[in-house]
């Protein structure tokens, strides 16, 4: 394996290209060891473990991303499906909003993520998670 990031994160785009995401996760790990302050390898490595169903792994990821850039809006979405996908709405929602509040202005999809929000809101959690909004920084 290379030990270049911009190797790596490219071989890694492309096998989630072919949706070969298992395969992508560890050219991002290691993408992630080589430039652990860069957020989009963090971002894609929590992608990668989303669409393998390995959403633990995919949120801590994720946490990482926002933490390096805050206003990372791709990151804080993908973060959101996280939970959603676990069943945690009121989470999902926090975390939507944060796309939505740092996605540009003429996102195409803004209107329908307010929309989702809303609905999340709405629709009753699954008991036991406890994650504090201080982690993320978040209120």
């Amino acid at each position: 394996m290379p030990d270049n990031f911009k190797i790596l994160y490219s071989i890694g785009n492309s096998l989630v290209s072919q949706g070969r995401y298992g395969d992508a996760i560890p050219y991002y790990k290691r993408a992630t060891e080589l430039e652990p302050k860069n957020p989009n390898g963090w971002n894609n490595l929590g992608v990668a473990y989303a669409a393998n169903r390995e959403y633990d792994k995919a949120i801590c990821a994720l946490i990482k991303a926002v933490r390096l850039k805050g206003d990372y809006a791709s990151a804080w979405v993908n973060l959101g499906l996280c939970y959603e996908n676990l069943g945690y709405h009121k989470q999902a929602a926090k975390m939507i909003s944060k796309y939505i509040e740092n996605a540009p202005n003429d996102a195409p999809d803004i209107e329908f993520m307010n929309e989702r929000v809303k609905e999340l809101e709405n629709e009753k959690d699954k008991p036991t998670l406890i994650l504090p909004d201080s982690l993320l920084n978040i209120n």
